[in-house]
């Protein structure tokens, strides 16, 4: 007797917890989508409503817009474009976005009564005040067997601003940027990139016999190095063509070179442009 009453809420028991896990990994699912689909909303939603800023595949903002190659590539990623602010145009792209993302097959088999149509955005708001954008996609649970008290509502939530930047306050409200140059220990001049070769050094291997015709990058002859070069002379030995010294080891330091970028305004007074990239 005891079995038979005990075994049935067992049982009902256990179905009614795979059911919450099962809501628990679909809410989630949700989630995520819906994070990836307002992600792009937002960023639809700058370029609709700034008439300056247009926006290439690549995410950069630029004043000339984007290409008609890049236009005809992105025909069709955001159909809420130019009509930004329609809800009802902005819930469809975003039911069609969790739809790619998810399945629809698993959204029409989910615990969500009505399926993939079952999904509502009647509570969201797009550029809304303060260019905000409040994605709510509110769902009723399917129970997984009949019942009056096995159904009830959910929701998700995407809630961020348009990706339109932001206005720097002050008197200076362009934003420049300082250059930034490469300045070397014990130097008197900064380099403007770090592809320089007074920076990146192009070493080579030459035997010691070679040494009496070898010349530089410049046609000057090789020396030997203050630091490396003390004892007996190695059968090979190492050579950059922007240097003037031959060294005995590959990992002597007058090899390598380390530097430091600073701005252009701590060292244009106290340093001298490069004579290779500087010009």
């Amino acid at each position: 007797m005891e079995a038979a009453l005990v075994l049935p809420l067992f049982l009902f028991f256990f179905l009614n917890l795979g059911s919450v896990i099962e809501l628990l990994r679909l809410h989630a699912n949700l989630e995520t989508a819906l994070q990836s689909a307002g992600r792009n909303v937002a960023l639809y939603g700058a370029m609709a409503t700034d008439p300056f800023l247009e926006m290439g595949r690549t995410g950069h903002a630029s004043p000339g817009g984007i290409t008609p190659e890049e236009e005809e590539e992105s025909a069709g990623e955001a159909p809420l474009l130019g009509e930004i602010g329609d809800l009802a145009v902005t819930g469809l792209y975003v039911r069609q976005s969790l739809i790619s993302e998810l399945g629809a097959d698993y959204l029409d088999t989910a615990p969500i009564l009505g399926g993939a149509g079952g999904l509502s955005f009647l509570e969201s708001e797009v550029v809304g005040s303060g260019d905000l954008v409040d994605l709510v996609v509110t769902w009723q649970t399917k129970a997984p067997f009949p019942g009056p008290f096995f159904s009830f509502r959910m929701s998700s939530r995407y809630y961020a601003h348009l990706w339109n930047g932001y206005e720097v306050k002050g008197e200076q409200t362009d934003l420049q940027q300082e250059r930034i140059v490469y300045i070397t220990a014990d130097s008197e001049v900064y380099h403007v990139t770090t592809a320089c070769t007074h920076l990146k050094l192009t070493v080579r291997v030459i035997g010691a016999g070679e040494l009496e015709s070898a010349r530089n990058a410049e046609g000057a002859r090789y020396y030997p190095c203050e630091f490396c070069t003390g004892g007996e002379m190695p059968e090979d030995v190492y050579v950059a063509r922007e240097g003037r010294r031959f060294h005995y080891s590959g990992t002597c330091k007058g090899l390598t070179r380390s530097y430091t970028p600073v701005p252009l305004s701590e060292v244009e007074d106290s340093h001298r442009p490069c004579s290779r990239c500087g010009k």
